[in-house]
């Protein structure tokens, strides 16, 4: 019984691969698709059965468009020393939490993690987390506002 033989073009040459780097040259292959032409295809889905056709836009936007429908985006030039001064603000808003408000805030904000997954680094309850998370926000809203 003869083997299957699986092929690659590497700078226009076919070579002969194994399956494993075949099937995966071919899920890359789908995701490079999928990020150049997939996220910006706008579509209709049609449902022949309900007589029904559904406009479904692309995931990204060209600029061109935007600017067309009247989007408004920030200048080229635009003076960054806001944004400067609110990131010094927040700094000093963490600085005058505890040392467990501010590793709540870090953890869920900087990490990333879930409510649950802190909580259960922490041993509590994930309902817990979240009203400590909703407390701490309102102490950072009001030393922000003051």
């Amino acid at each position: 019984m003869s083997e299957n033989k699986y092929y690659i073009y590497i700078n226009g040459s076919k070579v002969a691969v194994s399956k494993e780097l075949y099937e995966y040259d071919r899920q890359s292959e789908r995701k490079i698709t999928y990020a150049e032409v997939d996220r910006k295809t706008e579509r209709f889905k049609a449902d022949q059965d309900k007589l029904k056709a559904e406009f479904i836009p692309s995931l990204e936007d060209s600029l061109d468009r935007l600017s067309e429908i009247g989007e408004q985006f920030a200048e080229k030039n635009s003076d960054f020393s806001g944004y400067a001064e609110m990131r010094i603000d927040l700094r000093r808003a963490l600085e005058r939490l505890s040392h467990n408000e501010r590793e709540l805030i870090y953890k869920l904000f900087f990490l990333c993690q879930t409510e649950r997954e802190v909580a259960d680094e922490l041993g509590i309850y994930h309902n817990a987390v979240h009203k400590k998370k909703l407390a701490i926000l309102a102490k950072l809203h009001k030393f922000l506002k003051n």
